[in-house]
């Protein structure tokens, strides 16, 4: 499979269920991903996620936006399992943002994490932060 050109569109709109605000979003139509959608809140396609909790330096945040878009669209370029990923800022920190990413399957997300685009953008993103959390989990249910 060749590299694929990924889609970002920068939204502004209120999340259904949380005070933060969509700075940023990996469209998977743009991949040929399968698209989900029950009219309500965000879009999901996998089942396994990876999830970051960034607290950016004041004054870095739109540095910060710009570096996790190039992060994501190169390394999930080529990346198979790929769903869609989100980042959120918080409404009462500007500093604080949330992401996630959706895989179709463990093993695709761990292959993504092992990638070198992974481990070069992951540390371009973590150069302007104060803190990060990553986390790496499973659907167990869902509304």
């Amino acid at each position: 499979m060749g590299p694929r050109s990924i889609a970002i569109r920068p939204t502004t709109r209120r999340l259904r269920s949380g005070d933060c605000t969509t700075v940023a979003e990996i469209d998977p139509s743009a991949i040929g991903a399968r698209r989900t959608h029950s009219g309500k809140g965000m879009v999901i396609v996998g089942e396994h996620f990876a999830s970051g909790n960034w607290q950016v330096q004041p004054g870095s945040e739109d540095e910060f936006i710009t570096r996790w878009k190039a992060f994501l669209s190169e390394s999930t370029r080529t990346a198979e399992g790929f769903g869609s990923a989100h980042l959120m800022r918080d409404a009462d920190d500007p500093s604080h943002f949330l992401s996630f990413s959706d895989w179709a399957d463990a093993a695709s997300r761990e292959a993504w994490k092992s990638s070198l685009e992974f481990e070069r953008g992951l540390a371009s993103c973590r150069e302007l932060c104060s803190d990060f959390v990553g986390t790496y989990s499973s659907q167990v249910a869902s509304i």
